[in-house]
C-alpha cells in the first residue's frame, strides 16, 4: 500500500510540474483559437494587475512571456520550434532541476543572444554546449528575420513534447522584432503553491483581468492528460482496498483458529466469572499485537524501498509513454499516518464479527467434549 501510494502521486506530482513548464499553471493572453501560445498581438505590462494576482492567495509568481514561432537551421537539417522569451526575473526554479550541461541563461543587462535547449533537440541537430544557432523569424510572406544565438545550457526534462518543441530565449528580442513597445508582452504565467486549488485559483485569476483578456489553467489546455492522471487515484484505492481486503481475511481466519485452540482457556475463564465482553478484548488485544508486528515490517520494507528508489532511481519508465525517465516516489506523513491507523481500524472492525463465536463457547460443552 506504501508503495502503490509513493509511486502513484510521486508520477502524478512530477507530471503536474511538467506539464507546467511550456505554460505555467495558468496562462493569461487575448481570446483567440491559438492552442499553442504563440503572442499574436500584444498587451501592456501592467504594475498594479500583476499585483493584484500576486496577492491572491495561492499565487507564488506572474511573469509575463512571450512565444514566437521559429526555425532551428544548421547546413544538413532544421527544425521548428517555438523560442519562449522570459524576462530577467523568470522564475526557472523548475526547470532548474533539469539542466544537465552548461547554465542558466543571464538576462539581466543588455539584450542577449544565450538560449537554453534540450539535449533531445541539441542532438537531432548536431549542436554541442557553446555553439552558436541560427533562427529563421518569419517576418512577413516571403522575408525572415535571421538572428544567431549561443548555447549556454542544455536541460532534459523527460518530457518529450517540451523537450523537442520549445528553445529559451531572451523577451527583448520579440518586443523588438515585433515592433513592440518595451512595456508589452504576449501573455503572462501564473503559478500556484497547491496544485489541487488549481481552478480555485483561475477564478480569482479571472476576475482580475480585464475582459478582453482570458485565463487558462493546464488542467483545461491538457484535459486528456489530466484525466489520465486522475485514473491513478482510482488504481490506488483498488490496491488499497484489495490488500485491506485480503489482510482482513488473513486475521479473520488467524483469530478463528486461535478462538478453537484456546476454547479451554475460553471455557476456563467463564467458570471462573468472565463475561463474552472481557474475554473478547484478550482476542483483539493479541490480533492487534500480531497487526502491529505486521505494521511495523510492511512500513520498514516500504519505506527502504521507497528510500532506495528516490536516491539510486532503480525503476526507470518510457518517457514517451510516461514523460518521465524514472519512476518518482512522493510520501506524505499524512498518507502513510492514514494507511497504518486506517489499516489498523479497519481488520479490528473485521475481526469483531469472528469473536462473536467466543459466546457460543460454555463451560458444558467444552466437558462433554473432553
Amino acid at each position: 500500500m506504501l508503495l502503490a501510494v509513493a509511486f502513484g502521486k510521486g508520477l502524478q506530482h512530477e507530471i503536474r510540474e511538467k506539464m507546467a513548464l511550456p505554460t505555467g499553471h495558468i496562462s493569461i493572453g487575448y481570446f483567440n483559437n491559438n492552442r499553442s501560445g504563440v503572442a499574436l498581438k500584444p498587451m501592456n505590462i501592467h504594475t498594479d494587475l500583476q499585483q493584484n494576482i500576486l496577492d491572491i492567495n495561492g499565487v507564488t509568481a506572474i511573469q509575463p512571456v512571450t512565444v514566437k514561432a521559429g526555425i532551428l537551421r544548421t547546413a544538413q537539417d532544421f527544425e521548428g520550434v517555438l523560442f519562449k522569451g522570459v524576462t530577467s526575473g523568470y522564475n526557472w526554479e523548475q526547470l532548474s532541476k533539469f539542466i544537465t550541461q552548461g547554465q542558466l541563461p543571464d538576462y539581466t543587462n543588455k539584450i542577449s543572444t544565450e538560449i537554453l535547449m534540450s539535449e533531445l533537440l541539441a542532438k537531432r541537430l548536431g549542436y554541442q554546449l557553446g555553439d552558436n544557432a541560427q533562427v529563421y523569424f518569419l517576418k512577413n510572406e516571403s522575408r525572415f528575420n535571421i538572428r544567431n544565438f549561443k548555447i549556454t545550457g542544455l536541460f532534459n526534462s523527460g518530457y518529450q513534447d517540451f523537450d523537442k518543441g520549445y528553445v529559451f530565449t531572451d523577451m527583448r528580442h520579440f518586443i523588438k522584432m515585433n515592433k513592440w513597445e518595451s512595456n508589452q508582452t504576449g501573455g503572462y504565467e501564473v503559478l500556484v503553491r497547491d496544485f489541487e486549488a488549481i481552478e480555485a485559483v483561475n477564478k480569482k485569476v479571472y476576475g482580475q483581468i480585464p475582459s478582453v483578456l482570458d485565463s487558462t489553467p493546464i488542467t483545461e489546455k491538457y484535459a486528456q492528460v489530466f484525466q489520465w492522471l486522475l485514473l491513478f487515484d482510482v488504481n490506488i484505492r483498488g490496491i488499497i482496498l484489495i490488500m485491506i481486503f485480503i489482510a482482513s481475511v488473513n486475521m479473520v481466519t488467524m483469530i478463528l483458529v486461535l478462538i478453537l485452540e484456546k476454547k479451554h482457556f475460553i471455557g476456563l475463564f467463564k467458570v471462573l466469572g468472565a463475561d463474552t465482553a472481557s474475554i473478547r478484548k484478550i482476542f483483539i488485544y493479541k490480533a492487534v499485537y500480531i497487526i502491529g508486528k505486521g505494521l511495523l515490517w510492511g512500513n520498514l520494507i516500504g519505506l527502504v524501498a521507497i528510500g532506495v528508489q528516490y536516491s539510486f532511481k532503480v525503476i526507470t519508465l518510457n518517457p514517451e509513454n510516461y514523460y518521465v525517465n524514472v519512476a518518482p516516489v512522493k510520501l506524505s506523513f499524512l498518507y502513510f499516518m492514514g494507511l497504518n491507523i486506517g489499516t489498523v481500524l479497519l481488520c479490528c472492525v473485521t475481526l469483531w464479527l469472528p469473536t462473536q463465536l467466543i459466546s457460543r463457547i460454555t463451560p458444558a460443552k467444552i466437558l462433554r467434549m473432553d
